[in-house]
């Protein structure tokens, strides 16, 4: 059975926020034997307890500058090119800045989304607009994935 590729990208170093590093190795090791072979893109060096601990057919890239500049997404296209991922995951990235819009236009992309509160009841014309990014967003990219909604919708304690 042919594996299939997921790029994760994200635009922050893993372990700065304490507990993305093993969450992303739960993930890894899940999705590794799903039969998918992950290949990340980190800005910032990562623990070498993460870069031990992830799947052995799991690649690790380091990238020094931010992954929203124009230099990076042409860096970013020639990733796609050479991985032919069916699938992009991006994480800490604004969601309306360019290099988020044009990957979720070019790919399948599942969008983790930590800045614009989408779902977050408003009133007025905060409310309208919201919306209509709302719409926006949900005609470029496959998901949408807000935690703190989703952490707010089913209780979840910290």
């Amino acid at each position: 059975m042919k594996r299939r590729k997921l790029l994760f990208i994200y635009d922050i170093s893993l372990n700065r926020s304490g507990g993305l590093e093993p969450l992303f190795i739960s993930i890894d090791r899940k999705l590794s034997r799903r039969g998918f072979d992950l290949h990340y893109v980190v800005r910032y060096p990562v623990s070498e307890s993460f870069r031990s601990s992830i799947s052995d057919t799991s690649v690790l890239e380091v990238w020094s500058e931010s992954m929203q500049g124009g230099r990076s997404f042409w860096r970013l296209l020639k990733l796609l090119h050479r991985l032919k991922p069916q699938g992009i995951v991006l994480l800490f990235f604004p969601i309306f800045a360019v290099n988020s819009l044009l990957l979720g236009l070019l790919h399948k992309t599942v969008f983790l989304d930590h800045d614009s509160s989408i779902g977050n009841e408003t009133s007025g014309i905060r409310r309208l607009v919201k919306r209509i990014r709302g719409f926006l967003v949900s005609r470029i990219f496959v998901y949408v994935v807000s935690p703190s909604n989703f952490k707010r919708k089913y209780n979840i304690e910290r």
